[in-house]
Parts: C-alpha cells; structure tokens; sequence
C-alpha cells in the first residue's frame, strides 16, 4: 500500500501547491483548509519515507497498520479527486465566452457552494489520521524519523550505488545448458531435398523453464537456411488478426507495410490477412517461432492461416500445456520436453551472471549449491536470485553470508510455479517504494509485448512515480531506477540499440503474472482484456485495456465500473468508442488502430491532460480543439501522418515534449511559428524546415529551454545556422539535411555548437567529419552519416575527451574512401570510447594499430560487403563484437566474417562475438 499512497501524495502535493499558488476565486473562501491539508498530508508522506516501520510489512501490528494506510490512501485519492475538479473548473471556466461563463456561473453554483463542504470534511478526516498515526506509529515524531535515518539511509544505499564504471552494454549470448537441444533439433531443421513437407515441432514445459530462449536459438542458429523467418506471440489473450497482422510486419518490408498500413490495413478481416500471409510464403521456405499458445482452438486458427508449401519450412511452437502439445503435433511433428537445468548447468549460469570473482569453483560452496537446489533448476529463477545477490552484495557481503540469507527466505521440495513465486516476493520485498511503484507500472502492458525504454521512463516520469532526489535530475532518477530494475533480473531486454543500450524490453510471463497479481492487491493499475473478467472496484484509476476492440462499449460489465476517477488509461489494439473522462492525466493510445476525428474531438474535452501519445495511429490532423488541453506537457505523434499543427496548438503553453514525424517513410512535423510560442519545450523531434518556417526561424531565440531538437529536413536553401547559434540550452542534436548543403554552411560560416550538447548526429552532404566538431568538449554520442571516410576524420575525431559512442553511417547505398582503401585507427586518442559502430553497403578494411582505443568494449559492423579487420587483438579491452550481415552478402563477405571470428577467437580478453543476418528489401 505504500507505493500507491507514495505516487499519488507526491502527486497531489504538487497540485495542492499549484492551486494554492494561483488565488483562484473557487478556493479564496478555503485557503486556510487546503493550507491544512497541504501540511498533513506533507508530514504523513515525509515519514512514509524516513519511517521504516510505516514500510514493514512484518510487523506484530501488520494489519491494523495496513488497514490505516489503506484508510490514508483513501483520503488522498479523494483529495486529489477534489483538487482535480477544481482544476477542471477553472479551466473549462477560462475557455468560454461572457454568454457562456454566465451561464456556467449559474449552472454549476449549487455545486460550487459544496466545495467548502467537502474540503472542511476531507480536512478533519486528513487531520484525524495523522494525530492516529503519530501516536500509533510516529508520523510526524522527528525523533522516531531520526532514529530510523541509519536504517534508512542502508536501504537507499542498496539502490543508488551512483553511477557504474561501466556502461550497460547488452548483446545476445547463447544460453547456457541448451547445447545438447540444438544437436538434438540440426536434423529436423536441416532437412533437404528429400524431406519438403511443412513440419512442426513444440517445446513443452513450465513457465521459466527456457522454453523461448530455446526456440529464439534455434532460429538464430540455423535461420540463415530459411528465406524468411519470423517470432510471434500467441499467448492466452489469442486474437487471430493482432497474430497475423505481427506476422506480416516481420516478413514484409518497411516500405510495403506502410502502405498497407496506409490502405486501411487495420481494417482487414482475418480471412484477408490469411490471403496476404500466403502471398508472402507461398514460394519462400520459413520458419516461424509461435510463443505461448494456450489452447488446442488457438493453434487450429494459427494452423489454418499458414500456407502449405514444398519448400522444407518449420514451425516451432512453444506451451505450458502437454495436451496442447501433443494436439498441436498429432502424427506429424515431434513433442520435445525440456528439462531443468542440471546442477553444473545452473552453477554456470549465476556465474556468468554474477561473474568469476563472487563465485568459488563448482561444488565447493554448499550455500550457492543449496540455493540452486531450491531453484529447482529453473533458468528463470536462476536469473531472478542473481539479481537478488548481485543486490546484496554491493554492501560488501560475502557470496557464502548473501547465499545463506537468500536461502533462508526460500523453501525445499516446492512445485516449480510456488519456486517463481517465493523468488518473486523476496525480489519484490527488497525493492524500494518508488521501484516497487516502477514495477507494478509495467502491468499495464500485455504478455509478450515488447515495451519502449524510453516510453516507460517518460510514463515514470508524468505519472509522478519518479522524482528529483540527491541532486540529480527527475530523467537522471528514471534512467537509474530502469537500470536498477534490470540489473535486478526483473526485466530483460529484447532489443539492442547500435550503441548496445537497452532500446526494448521484455516481462517474462511468469514474472508479469506475479507483478499483475501484487497490482491487484494494491489495487493499483486495473487491467481489463477480452479473455478476462471485469474486476469490480470501487474507483479505478489507473486502467489498462488489452484488445480493446469491445471493452470501452457501454456493456454490462463497464457499467459495474466506476470510471469517473480514471486518471490513467492505456489501450492496446482497437478503439472504436471512447467516453470523456474528464479528469484524465495520462492517455496513452500508442499503436491503436480505429481512431477518428470524433474519438479527437472527445479527447480535446478533457482538460486536465498533461501526456497524450497518439504514435503509430496513422491520424492525418489533429482538430482546433487541441487548443484546450492548457495541461498538456507531452505530445507524441511520431508515425501518423500530421505534417503540421493547427495555428491554435499557439496556446499550449505548457507543452514540454514534442514528438513528431517518421524518418521510415520521410515524414516530418513542418515548423511553425505556432510551435514556436511553446516556450516551455524542452524536446522537439521530427520538424521539418520549409519556406513556410522563416517567421518561425526568427522565434526560435524564444525558445530558451530547449533541449532536444531532432530535424528531419531542411528544404528552404537559404537558411542558416544563426537559428541554432542562440541555442546555448541545447544537449542534443540531430540534423539530416537531405543534401541541400545546408551541413557544409555550418562548415563555411565557422560554426560554434551550443557548449552542453552532449549528442550529435549529422545526416546528409557531408564529405568529412566537420572541424568545429573538434571543439565539443562534452560531447558523449556522435553519429556521421558521410559520403566518404578517411582515416583524417577518425584523427579529427580522437581528441575529444568525453566520446563515449561513435558510429558511422552511409548516407548513399555506399561509403566511398577517396583514395583509401585502408582506414588506420592509430595510437592514442578516444580516451572515454567505448562503442564504435560502422554500417554501410561496403566497408573498407579497418586496421587497428597498437594502443589504439584503449578502452572500448564493443564493436559493431554492418555490411553488405567487406574488406575485413586486421589489429583486432591491440583493442585491449574488447567485451564484444557484434556483426550483422546481409542476407545477399557474397561467399567473399562470409569469409571475412569466419576470418573475424578466428580473430576473436585468439584474442586475449575472450570477447563475445555475435553475427546476425539482416534482410535486403
């Protein structure tokens, strides 16, 4: 309960100070009540944290202290739900004219004069609580707070271990105690000429087993047979359209989706899905990962959708259910049952989690055994109690005294499902109230989904779960508290950035079913789905809607809801209908299909919205109306089709973020001076710069907290950078010119970068590598798309101090090397490089000389065609080589790559080596 009353007292604390700030006639009469509440409910979230008794669920008293919280969290969802309409009524208020603020004057006066009323009611109720916590258990007793300062203080301790020696790089590793699995299936996935028939396999087990670790290496390893392959989700909430629809995303091209996407693609029935499915497979031999199905009727329509072709292709299909498995095979295919892992097996995969220098060698510590007994060989838990250790040990314990307390939190001779669980609580148990708070957001997405970094660090952030702390900025505290999430084991990535950062990540099932379970008894986040029934709750707040294509119809089991205090929703797969909730904060409908100008309309009545993400709704405009959302901080309409703003967007005069455009398909937001009178932006992505911009160009000096700024295009030839010379703000940058030459003025006018940018990525007429780059002293992540690198430009490059990531990029279908045919990477320089990143059609021959980048970790290559790497040894720190190759590279190219990996082979430091194939569209 301490994370619910954490968020939302944060939350209305902030909006107490904001009304009390603006003197509006609605609360002049109640000033000093608000004022009241304002200071207890301060005092009763102040020793929430400095209190650790309030925390400890342990405790003799346990249920009386829940039932007082339970009780206080109560009183502070009703006074933010006061201060909420207060708020709304100022605003609507503000929006009408003479005629109809009279009206709205008289209209809404009996419920005006009962303002008073509830706020004298919520203020003796708020005062009661706290004078019962502090004689019960020292809220507000500044010498209770003091004495738990050490305690704490411990506790903070284990979280905010400051920032790593190291950056979080990721890459894909093969799994541990699967080697004998990947002899067993070679066969079957390497038939030939003499076995053409379509054939399929299921892997079966429980839940954490490995069973999609397993499916996802088979099809890395022997994929490159396959001319297409593809990973879908099936999973308990199946619909047949949204499993399709997955499907043809990953076997298309970019480009042939979004038009698909753009001809009412969303629309389709399943039966025109299935057509398209076997257009794309009929002369091609696949292989398709088909994860978590559930049910024998799943699998049937799953079946009927796939084409039977003679081209040798396979299915690999994974469930929970034997029966499944053995209905899904039937006289065709194999069941292969995956077993836990072996002792030694499960002793190799903590040490390559935790490392060689906390373990002792194979057998010899009987704590480290005995908990890997407890974890019944289950790769999932195995994972989970490292992230419990990895925890512990950073205060300086020992791996024998750590095993030794974890496992006597756990249980022998338990079933595999209990294991997940018990596992679950003690990792839960050790979070912190704002990372438990963390946690139990990611309910609201569905199983198997592959949910943005990025996107739930901002939802944190908006949602109130994360704020400022020792100094450090609200996103500083958000990036720490996702890396603390991960290096716990609680979340595991999916997808890799080029720079080798965390760009998507994934909730493995067993864990999202504890984490929606602990959700539940908050009664925090409510998720509704088709396949699930409708919880009946008092008031839901935060609320979450999978395949949504009927629940925001007005049936039976909505109207048992009481909807009127949402204040968060979130909806996957499609909206047809959509009420107002009027005291609405966070609306995020990213990826919805269905969406109108009415379902707009409606969206612009509600006013108190402060983030509203419409990405990949494939919306052509947005209506005036977007003028009365006046709380609107965040606007993300990244992948739709709005090329501009309505002139009255001038009004938003607290937007923050401003997402826009998609650089797939060349599209961009054009900047106006609408956008201009923003002059709170923080972040503007996707613009575009056309003759339509000038008066917007003189503006931009108005814009004085800008930070981010992404331009995706610039076709007005006679501008010039003086736009971005009064940038001093600026930390990052992105600019594609799209060869108009505007790159090669920042050049000739001896451009100066603002002194803060940190980032720096540069697209388009661009022979070499600009010399005033060369005095960006903070700069931390620079990506060139040239036409041309040379050896030079590396030089020009090694002397800036802080460039931790570089990659270089063709702007064209090639990189053209002048008259090198060798690029030399010399001694020194590059003292804080750490990722290096080369991707272009061809790529020359890179030598490292001895000494050279002394510190960088990773690698990564991605060509078409090669002429190779020699000095990979004199990389003297190297962790990881990842190369992705074409699917049409020739037999040449593939040498290279075994050359490459005989060399990393040999190498000193053992590194990882990774190679992956990408498709040629």
């Amino acid at each position: 309960m301490e994370l619910v009353i954490g968020a939302s007292m944060r939350s209305v604390l902030v909006k107490l100070e904001d009304i009390l700030s603006q003197d509006h006639k609605l609360i002049r009469d109640v000033l000093g009540e608000v004022q009241c509440i304002n200071s207890e409910l301060g005092a009763i979230h102040a020793s929430f944290i400095s209190n650790p008794y309030l925390r400890d669920r342990g405790n003799h008293d346990g249920e009386q202290k829940k039932c007082w919280a339970r009780r206080v969290c109560g009183v502070v969802y009703e006074t933010e739900d006061w201060v909420d309409h207060v708020r709304l009524r100022i605003s609507s208020g503000g929006m009408m004219s003479p005629i109809r603020r009279a009206w709205y004057a008289i209209s809404t006066l009996h419920s005006r004069r009962g303002i008073p009323v509830d706020i004298t009611g919520l203020m003796i109720r708020v005062q009661r609580l706290r004078a019962e916590g502090c004689a019960r258990y020292g809220v507000g007793n500044p010498q209770l707070s003091s004495d738990n300062t050490i305690e704490a203080s411990t506790s903070a301790q284990r979280v905010d271990h400051g920032t790593p020696p190291a950056p979080l790089l990721m890459g894909m590793e093969e799994p541990v105690g699967m080697s004998q699995a990947m002899v067993d299936f070679r066969p079957w996935l390497t038939a030939g000429e003499q076995d053409r028939e379509l054939k399929v396999t299921t892997i079966v087990g429980c839940g954490g087993l490995g069973k999609s670790t397993l499916a996802k290496a088979l099809c890395r390893e022997f994929g490159a047979q396959f001319g297409s392959r593809a990973t879908v989700l099936a999973s308990r909430e199946f619909s047949l359209g949204d499993f399709l629809r997955s499907l043809l995303k990953q076997i298309m091209s970019p480009s042939d989706y979004d038009e698909l996407q753009l001809g009412g693609f969303d629309g389709w029935t399943d039966d025109e899905l299935r057509e398209k499915v076997e257009e794309q497979f009929l002369e091609k031999r696949f292989i398709i990962v088909i994860e978590d199905v559930w049910s024998e009727d799943a699998w049937k329509s799953i079946r009927e959708s796939l084409p039977e072709n003679d081209k040798s292709s396979r299915l690999v299909v994974t469930t929970r259910l034997p029966s499944v498995a053995q209905a899904i095979c039937g006289q065709q295919g194999f069941v292969y049952s995956l077993n836990p892992l072996s002792g030694d097996d499960s002793y190799r995969l903590l040490q390559r989690i935790l490392g060689d220098s906390h373990m002792c060698p194979c057998g010899t510590d009987s704590d480290v055994s005995r908990i890997l007994d407890k974890c019944g060989g289950l790769p999932m838990a195995i994972i989970a109690v490292a992230g419990i250790l990895a925890n512990r040990l950073a205060s300086d314990f020992s791996l024998t005294e750590v095993c030794a307390s974890v496992s006597s939190e756990m249980e022998h001779g338990i079933s595999h499902e209990e294991i997940t669980k018990k596992i679950f609580s003690i990792s839960y148990n050790d979070l912190p109230a704002h990372l438990k708070t963390c946690l139990l957001s990611l309910s609201v997405f569905p199983e198997g989904f592959a949910i943005s970094r990025k996107r739930v660090i901002r939802r944190w952030i908006v949602e109130g779960f994360i704020t400022e702390k020792h100094g450090k900025t609200v996103e500083q505290v958000a990036k720490e508290s996702f890396s603390e999430l991960f290096r716990r084991k609680l979340i595991h990535p999916a997808e890799i950035s080029s720079i080798g950062e965390v760009k998507t990540f994934q909730v493995q099932n067993v864990i999202l079913e504890n984490i929606v379970s602990e959700s539940t008894e908050e009664n925090f986040i409510t998720v509704l789905s088709n396949h699930s029934p409708v919880p009946v709750r008092n008031k839901v707040r935060w609320l979450s809607i999978h395949q949504s294509s009927k629940l925001l119809c007005p049936t039976e089991g909505i109207k048992r809801m009481n909807l009127v205090h949402v204040r968060s929703l979130t909806v996957f797969g499609t909206l047809k209908h959509v009420d107002c909730f009027e005291i609405m904060q966070v609306l995020d409908l990213e990826g919805c299909r269905g969406l109108g100008k009415n379902q707009l309309i409606l969206m612009c009545k509600m006013y108190l919205l402060k983030y509203l993400s419409l990405r990949r709704t494939y919306i052509k405009a947005l209506p005036d109306q977007i003028q009365n959302l006046k709380y609107l901080e965040t606007l993300d309409i990244r992948e739709t089709n709005v090329q501009r703003l309505p002139g009255s967007a001038g009004h938003l005069k607290q937007m923050v973020h401003l997402r826009c455009g998609d650089r797939r398909r060349g599209l961009a937001l054009l900047l106006t001076k609408a956008i201009t009178k923003m002059i709170e932006l923080q972040t503007l992505s996707g613009i575009m710069i056309c003759r339509g911009s000038r008066c917007a160009l003189n503006r931009m000096p108005y814009l004085t907290k800008l930070k981010k700024l992404s331009i995706y295009g610039i076709r007005l030839y006679r501008v010039g950078p003086e736009f971005l010379s009064h940038s001093s703000s600026l930390t990052s940058l992105a600019i594609d010119d799209g060869f108009t030459g505007f790159l090669e003025k920042l050049e000739l006018n001896s451009f100066r970068c603002p002194e803060a940018l940190s980032t720096l990525k540069l697209s388009g007429k661009l022979s070499e590598a600009p010399l005033w780059i060369r005095h960006m002293e903070c700069l931390e992540g620079l990506t060139l798309s040239l036409t041309s690198l040379t050896t030079d430009s590396l030089v020009l490059l090694s002397s800036l101090p802080k460039l931790c990531f570089l990659t270089f990029s063709t702007a064209k279908r090639y990189i053209a090397v002048s008259n090198e045919r060798e690029i030399f990477v010399r001694t020194g320089g590059f003292p804080c490089l750490h990722t290096l990143r080369f991707s272009g059609t061809w790529l020359p021959l890179l030598s490292f000389l001895q000494g050279a980048m002394p510190g960088l970790l990773r690698l990564e290559l991605r060509f078409k065609s090669f002429d190779g790497i020699y000095g990979l040894e004199n990389l003297c720190s190297l962790h990881k080589v990842h190369l992705q190759i074409s699917c049409q590279a020739s037999k040449v190219a593939q040498e290279k790559v075994h050359q490459i990996q005989r060399s990393v082979i040999k190498h000193p430091r053992g590194p990882t080596m990774v190679c992956d194939e990408y498709p040629e569209w």
